[in-house]
């Protein structure tokens, strides 16, 4: 089981980091993927990324977190943050794991956020659809992730080095060329010798310096003889 993954929404640079630190000193094993301080973003980066946990704060800077919920092409566990406790009834009203109060509570904060992992556990349990998942093989066991989770596979010799998106890495005995071939069909795309990507994590394409910035602000090199590939590969996921 890989480690859950989280989206901090908040328009307040404090509000962000008190919910970090709040992470950090309770749940170190819960990776955030990305702050945002507007719900432009935090649509983008919530469809895109997908993370199990979603602390969304409802009001920011006149827009209402309650418009973009059924913009969500997925289930997350979300957890509301309001500084106006007028907001409760109406987030007890939707499908939120729990909601907090600002300035919010230690205690309060990690109860609500062992519901969202408990949420998180019956979701990956009631997942049967093994077409989506694939086993890495490790020196003590198999384990058993969703092919979705993998953002890139990087070539090592004879071995593959799998990246997941809760930053974890997995050296697995597989040639990429082996992964190519499995992970085709799942959005996956061989931009260079030694590069296989999932193309729902790429930010954009940098054509003048054949680069694609990862989510994260990370870079990988696209070979010359892949750049059309790659262009037409991303056109055609923008337009499914």
């Amino acid at each position: 089981m890989t480690n859950s993954t989280c989206i901090i929404v908040d328009d307040e640079v404090d509000a962000r980091y008190i919910i970090r630190k709040l992470l950090d000193q309770s749940f170190p094993s819960i990776k955030v993927l990305k702050e945002v301080g507007n719900l432009t973003d935090a649509l983008k980066y919530i469809n895109q990324l997908k993370p199990e946990i979603v602390f969304l704060d409802i009001q920011m800077k006149g827009d209402n977190s309650f418009d973009i919920l059924e913009s969500i092409t997925y289930t997350p566990s979300i957890i509301f943050t309001t500084a106006y406790d007028k907001y409760a009834i109406q987030a007890v009203g939707t499908k939120a794991i729990d909601y907090l109060l600002k300035p919010i509570n230690s205690k309060k904060f990690n109860f609500s956020v062992e519901s969202a992992l408990k949420h998180v556990a019956l979701n990956q349990i009631s997942q049967s659809d093994l077409k989506n998942t694939i086993s890495i093989p490790t020196k003590t066991v198999i384990k058993i992730i969703e092919i979705q989770k993998i953002v890139k596979c990087e070539a090592s010799s004879n071995y593959t080095e799998l990246h997941l998106i809760d930053g974890s890495k997995h050296l697995v005995a597989k040639t990429l060329k082996e992964y190519e071939l499995e992970l085709m069909s799942h959005d996956f795309l061989r931009i260079h010798q030694s590069h296989l990507v999932n193309l729902n994590y790429i930010d954009s394409f940098n054509f003048k310096e054949n680069l694609l910035i990862l989510f994260d602000e990370t870079s990988l090199p696209v070979a010359r003889s892949k750049k059309t590939l790659t262009k037409e590969a991303l056109l055609r996921l923008n337009n499914s």
